[in-house]
């Protein structure tokens, strides 16, 4: 099993067992937020850059990406359902060096703001980050203008 596997299943385990109160409860004290932010890429679903939330604890030694962005390519009329804003898209996990390389790998700048949060404000952001991952909640039906990577960490 790969390490990210692991670690959703022991997050997803910590969370069923102990609700949502708990859920960031998982994340130590030395937790920190941050916005990522790519530039354009050459792909038609890259034109615009990309935003995603990189959540680093590194007590626990986790650095995980939550990416509003991850749709399936093998859908059918996948560009037409793109350019019409008719493709589902969903909030995905993934640990950053595998997130980072995807970017880089096709010649993105990747850049990177650590959001100062109080306490009460992380913990909000986190609880917002894990109710967003529940199976019932991850999908969503993208928009260009009210419904997309950007707009979705606006929101919380």
């Amino acid at each position: 099993m790969q390490p990210i596997n692991k670690a959703i299943i022991l997050f997803s385990l910590f969370f069923i067992c102990f609700g949502a109160k708990a859920q960031t409860a998982y994340f130590s004290d030395s937790t920190r937020i941050s916005l990522l932010v790519s530039s354009p890429g050459s792909e038609l679903y890259t034109a615009f850059g990309h935003s995603a939330i990189r959540v680093t604890d590194y007590k626990r030694g986790l650095d995980w990406v939550f990416n509003y962005g991850v749709f399936d390519f093998d859908t059918p009329n996948f560009y037409s359902k793109f350019v019409r804003g008719n493709l589902l898209y969903k909030l995905a996990i993934q640990e950053f060096p595998s997130y980072w390389a995807s970017y880089t790998g096709s010649q993105q700048l990747v850049t990177e703001q650590v959001l100062q949060l109080e306490e009460q404000q992380q913990q909000a952001f986190l609880t917002s980050l894990m109710e967003n991952y529940k199976p019932e909640n991850r999908y969503y039906l993208y928009d260009f203008f009210y419904d997309n990577c950007a707009t979705r960490i606006r929101d919380i």
